[in-house]
């Protein structure tokens, strides 16, 4: 569960490693994010200036909590680390390689251009 101040990983080869959540879109000031949702992004912490720079404000996507999800089939997933993928206006990603399994949801919520390019689907 992801709300204002949270520190994220990015999961992406755009050229940032870490961030910071300003504003969880969609949701009341109570609401917390889960996975698939879309979040407003400052950047802490740029590897290279390949696509973005420090300090920048962005769209991302929630990929993975620290908080247990429970599947549709009764599953329970929990991952390591918080981690997002920086997208731009039209929800595509700004990488062209995402480093980490994405949940089936996102194939519900017609995000196939995050399935098509990540490792698999959990």
């Amino acid at each position: 569960m992801i709300s204002v101040g949270t520190l994220l990983h990015i999961s992406d080869n755009s050229g940032a490693s870490t961030a910071s959540c300003i504003k969880v879109l969609g949701t009341t000031p109570k609401q917390k994010g889960t996975p698939g949702n879309i979040l407003i992004v400052t950047l802490k912490k740029v590897k290279s200036n390949k696509k973005v720079n420090p300090h920048q404000i962005k769209k991302a996507i929630l990929m993975a909590t620290t908080y247990p999800v429970r599947k549709s089939n009764g599953v329970i997933i929990r991952f390591q680390k918080n981690s997002i993928i920086l997208i731009d206006d039209r929800f595509n990603p700004i990488a062209n390689r995402i480093n980490q399994y994405v949940l089936s949801n996102f194939r519900l919520k017609n995000y196939m251009k995050i399935v098509s390019i990540s490792f698999g689907m959990l």
